[in-house]
């Protein structure tokens, strides 16, 4: 797993045996046997788990199920050699392996993973699509797959290793699910013809198409297309070219969008005049880079905050003589990226925050089509990093309750995490600022204290990503950082808040509420004798 592609964590059955849940209606008496079959074997189940037995009667049954908090995964890992294999998080045991000796990375070294059903909807099994390209034609490739026990799935869709027949130029899967709660592909192939997978997606497409926008970049220039579905038909599924910017500072080399699921739980910042600042959070805002050389030949890099919407440049920021590797990381309003600066000869993180303003246009939705008196508020601050960061990315919680923080894998094999409140751009230069908002005062150079390494005293060399997935916690992130070794941790960025502590002493708190219950039945009891005297005196 040294050539690890991409992951993606799929949330496990809440019992070994929903399988056996996937049946054919038969009747009443026949949904009326399989009930009761399936609670005994609940039954059997529960008396095998409590006298610390295992459940050996159906091998064919998946082993893990889900913990009582969500924090048991199954990780679908995929390799550049197309080895695709789903790992336990519990204790990093490979559960099940398949090996497409057909397959290869897209274009830039790129394997997808699309999780186009979860197991909340059995009868029909989880389902998840790989999608590379065929190594030999180049066309594409997709294989489908049940990710808890790694069988193929078939059926309508194919044997499970589907060829495309054509060149894969861009895959991008819909948030809307179909009849079969399948969320459909839309393929898109060199030429800009479509395809949807499953075909059942088509429908999906067409219900939607005037809320689906394309963005296509072309990173041998500097051009960026946007498109749309609003004009498709049942059977020719058209992309209609909307808008078109040139962006400057040379050619495209990164586009980089939110979480798709990602929540935002507070709409605004409380200032220190008790007024709230909010934020500008805009789902369809994306970070595009362009690096090139200016007049006299020096590095730049060019930073653009782009609505794909409407094609509107909302920011851009120039930095002079900076060169990589870039890392971005974009959540929420803001936007950190991490550069190195050739002047100094050291490395920089930037973060860029943006805002409304003191009042918000809309509370309720966003749209990109709204007419704003005036721009989005940026702010922006740099700061230098001690060392060079191979791989960066943020926690990532199921409510967005918890604050957020950066992950940074360092160069000298150290995992950093650092609280987001260290790189607000609104951080004071001054000491005479107001502090009611707790902000930190301003110091240009990002603290790396030890106790911060999540890592402890294992060394992590040639970190390609950090990977992070939610939990039903909300205290909890899961963090899998991969590259030449893999390493697996959970981090609490704002302390275990929705937990009680190992150590909690449990029979204390309940001798203290018999005694206070028995104090309280002892005094109500008295209090009643005592009003009881005073009314025969």
């Amino acid at each position: 797993m040294a050539s690890i592609a991409s992951i993606e964590s799929v949330d496990l059955p809440t019992t070994p045996y929903y399988q056996d849940q996937i049946y054919e209606p038969s009747g009443m008496f026949g949904s009326f046997f399989h009930r009761v079959r399936t609670q005994w074997i609940h039954t059997i189940g529960w008396f095998g788990r409590a006298f610390g037995s295992q459940d050996s009667f159906d091998p064919h049954q998946p082993s893990i199920v889900r913990d009582a908090f969500n924090l048991r995964k199954m990780l679908i890992i995929v390799t550049n050699s197309g080895k695709i294999l789903g790992v336990d998080s519990w204790n990093g045991d490979i559960i099940w392996s398949l090996f497409v000796r057909e397959m290869a990375p897209l274009n830039g070294g790129k394997l997808l993973i699309y999780q186009q059903r979860t197991v909340a909807h059995f009868p029909q099994p989880p389902q998840c699509v790989v999608i590379g390209k065929h190594k030999h034609s180049g066309d594409g490739l997709l294989v489908v797959v049940n990710p808890i026990t790694g069988e193929l799935l078939g059926g309508s869709y194919g044997a499970g290793i589907i060829n495309l027949g054509f060149k894969l130029h861009q895959a991008l899967i819909i948030q809307y699910m179909d009849q079969f709660y399948l969320k459909p592909v839309v393929l898109i192939d060199s030429n800009q013809n479509v395809k949807v997978f499953p075909s059942s997606g088509e429908a999906v497409v067409l219900e939607h198409g005037k809320q689906l926008y394309v963005h296509l970049a072309h990173h041998d220039s500097s051009i960026l297309k946007g498109y749309s579905f609003a004009y498709s038909k049942p059977g020719a599924l058209l992309l209609t070219e909307v808008w078109r910017i040139t962006l400057g500072g040379g050619p495209i080399t990164g586009v980089y969008g939110k979480e798709s699921n990602e929540l935002v739980h507070s709409p605004g910042r409380v200032l220190a005049d008790r007024s709230v600042l909010y934020k500008y959070v805009n789902p369809n805002l994306v970070v595009v880079t362009t690096q090139g050389y200016d007049h006299i030949n020096k590095n730049t890099l060019t930073v653009h905050l782009v609505d794909t919407v409407t094609g509107t440049v909302i920011e851009s920021v120039s930095h002079k003589r900076v060169s990589g590797p870039v890392h971005i990381v974009h959540s929420e309003n803001w936007v950190v990226y991490t550069c190195f600066n050739e002047k100094y000869r050291r490395s920089e993180v930037t973060s860029l925050e943006l805002f409304e303003g003191l009042t918000q246009a809309n509370s309720t939705a966003f749209s990109s089509f709204s007419v704003r008196a005036t721009p989005p508020i940026l702010e922006k601050q740099a700061f230098i990093i001690p060392q060079g960061v191979q791989a960066a990315s943020h926690t990532t919680t199921e409510k967005g309750i918890t604050t957020k923080f950066l992950l940074f894998a360092l160069q000298s094999g150290n995992i950093l995490q650092l609280s987001k409140y260290f790189l607000d751009p609104r951080r004071p230069v001054s000491a005479s600022a107001p502090r009611e908002e707790g902000l930190i005062p301003y110091m240009p150079e990002l603290p790396l204290p030890p106790q911060e390494m999540i890592n402890y005293n294992n060394t992590l060399p040639r970190v390609n990503a950090i990977f992070t997935a939610t939990t039903g916690l909300e205290s909890t992130c899961l963090v899998l950082v991969y590259g030449l070794d893999v390493f697996y941790t959970r981090v609490f960025p704002s302390k275990m808040f929705d937990m009680l502590k190992d150590d909690f002493d449990h029979y204390l708190i309940v001798g203290a509420l018999l005694a206070l219950l028995t104090g309280a039945l002892v005094a109500r009891r008295m209090a009643q004798r005592k009003a009881l005297n005073q009314a025969w005196k």
